[in-house]
């Protein structure tokens, strides 16, 4: 079965607002630690910098696994449907 044009582009558009969103996610991570450290500038020590980075990374990573497997099925259904005739 093969995939009409506006599928395949209405999939690409959901995967490229999928990596924005991760982007922007990461970017919200890095923020936080960076106004950890400038809010906190005398007390905010390299442990507390490392415990921050990982709570960080655990909080990207929820967020970010369902997002990742969207991608990926819709480079699959892309990959396996959209050439067939």
């Amino acid at each position: 079965m093969a995939m009409n044009k506006v599928a395949s582009v209405s999939i690409a558009v959901m995967i490229v607002v999928g990596i924005l969103f991760l982007a922007g996610v990461c970017w919200h991570s890095v923020g936080e630690i960076h106004y950890l450290k400038t809010f906190y500038p005398s007390s905010f020590n390299i442990d507390q910098a490392y415990e921050a980075t990982r709570i960080e990374a655990i909080k990207v990573g929820i967020i970010a696994f369902p997002v990742i497997v969207a991608i990926a099925a819709g480079l699959y259904v892309l990959k396996n449907f959209s050439g067939r005739r």
